[in-house]
């Protein structure tokens, strides 16, 4: 079927990031509807609003839902525009079993994407694009016999801006160039955690480039590691150039680790928030990645990890190889095919 309209109720912001937003968009790009509604709670509605500026390319308008509205109230607005050939996509970390059970019984269709694997779900689809989504794990979640389980790689989301970069996918066998990014909104301190522990004594031959926000409250304090020379600071919005020409990722394993591995880049995880693990231990034991830990083991390992990769070239080739064997970007139209039959 063909949808009339589009409603997308996620989180986005300094503080929630900007990684549901950016999936999101991508999907709504791909569906190519011209009504579409976004309803999104946020701490920084500019970050919001210029990303979506920069990247959303069809006609859509933004409602900022107060942070502080209650379950029903929400509820009732995301209904006052669902219509007839109404698709609702849910991607926010508070869509408990009881928020699904008023979507249903207001009679709503929608795709869920999730992280967790922590609530049950009565979603009509439920996506979760990580090599740890099995249906093992999520079978036991389903209070609802129509519900569509989206799961594993070939569902997870790459943007078209990266995916148009298909023909430059490639092996690495060198450690020449490592990317560090945690994303465009607040890293809990993670990029200054790396440079502070890292002994770029033992890497004098590596290039580090670090995508890191302005906005970002550790931005001054990274920005120094520059004027020492030991580091290149980009913005987010070169960080696909920067992925394409790295040899290794220090990345959290959230959307920015299905992107590299897209890109056949290996990463080295480390996890700023409880909903990454089930990808940090799935990308580890895919041998995608390296997992340093939470932020509070970066001092311990992340120097070992570097050291790891650096001295094993054949060690790097595996990890990249296996990165392009499980992403090959076609998860947005796997999941419009799913939605859309």
């Amino acid at each position: 079927m063909n949808y009339n309209r589009i409603l997308i109720r996620l989180d986005a912001g300094g503080r929630f990031g900007l990684g549901h937003l950016s999936r999101c968009i991508s999907l709504v790009n791909e569906f190519k509807c011209n009504d579409n509604i976004f309803f999104i709670k946020s701490d920084d509605r500019k970050l919001v609003e210029d990303y979506t500026r920069d990247n959303l390319k069809v006609l859509s308008q933004t409602i900022f839902l107060d942070q502080k509205i209650n379950q029903r109230d929400e509820i009732a607005v995301l209904h006052s525009k669902y219509e007839e050939n109404t698709l609702l996509i849910v991607d926010h970390y508070n869509a408990s079993e009881s928020y699904q059970e008023e979507l249903q019984r207001r009679s709503m269709r929608w795709l869920q994407l999730d992280s967790h694997a922590k609530v049950n779900f009565y979603a009509t689809w439920v996506m979760h694009g990580s090599p740890g989504a099995t249906t093992d794990l999520y079978e036991p979640l389903r209070r609802n016999a129509e519900t569509k389980f989206l799961l594993g790689p070939k569902y997870c989301i790459i943007k078209e801006q990266l995916f148009s970069h298909y023909s430059e996918r490639r092996v690495r066998f060198k450690l020449n160039k490592v990317v560090i990014c945690f994303g465009g909104g607040n890293d809990r301190g993670a990029t200054l955690a790396c440079l502070r522990n890292m002994r770029f004594d033992l890497f004098q031959d590596v290039e580090f480039t670090v995508a890191i926000n302005q906005s970002n409250p550790d931005y001054k304090a990274v920005l120094s590691y520059q004027t020492k020379g030991v580091v290149k600071i980009v913005s987010p919005q070169d960080l696909n150039q920067a992925m394409l020409n790295a040899d290794l990722a220090v990345i959290t394993p959230g959307m920015m680790s299905y992107e590299a591995a897209f890109l056949g880049l290996p990463m080295l995880l480390i996890t700023i928030a409880d909903n990454q693990n089930i990808n940090s231990k799935a990308w580890e034991e895919t041998k995608c990645a390296l997992n340093i830990g939470s932020i509070v083991d970066v001092p311990e390992n992340i120097n070992n990890c570097l050291l790891s990769v650096k001295q094993a070239p054949k060690l790097l080739g595996n990890m990249s190889q296996n990165c392009l064997n499980l992403v090959d970007g076609k998860g947005i139209k796997r999941i419009i095919n799913e939605i859309t039959k």
